[in-house]
C-alpha cells in the first residue's frame, strides 16, 4: 500500500503532526508532513507492507494536536 501525502496549507512544520495506522497497527507515529517534504504543498509517499483480508483497508490517522490529519491519494494493488 502506498499512501500520499501533500500539506494544502500554507502551515509550518509541527503545526499538523498524526500518526497513520494500517490494519489496526500504527506504521508511523507524528508524521509532520512540512517537515518532511521541507515544505507545504510538496507531495511524499509512504509505501508499506500490509496483510489485506476480505479486500478490506483500514487506514486510521490520529491527530497529535489541533489540525486534522490530510491523505491525499491511496494506491492499492490487490493480489488475487
Amino acid at each position: 500500500v502506498k499512501l500520499h501525502f501533500m500539506e494544502p496549507k500554507n502551515l509550518k512544520a509541527g503545526q499538523r503532526v498524526f500518526d497513520v495506522a494500517l490494519q489496526g497497527k500504527t506504521m508511523l507515529r507524528n508524521l509532520d508532513i512540512v517537515k518532511v517534504a521541507a515544505g507545504a504543498r510538496r507531495a511524499i509517499a509512504k509505501e508499506f507492507a500490509v496483510t489485506i483480508q476480505d479486500k478490506s483497508l483500514h487506514i486510521d490517522l490520529t491527530p497529535q494536536g489541533k489540525k486534522p490529519p490530510v491523505l491525499s491519494g491511496i494506491e492499492w494493488h490487490h493480489k488475487p
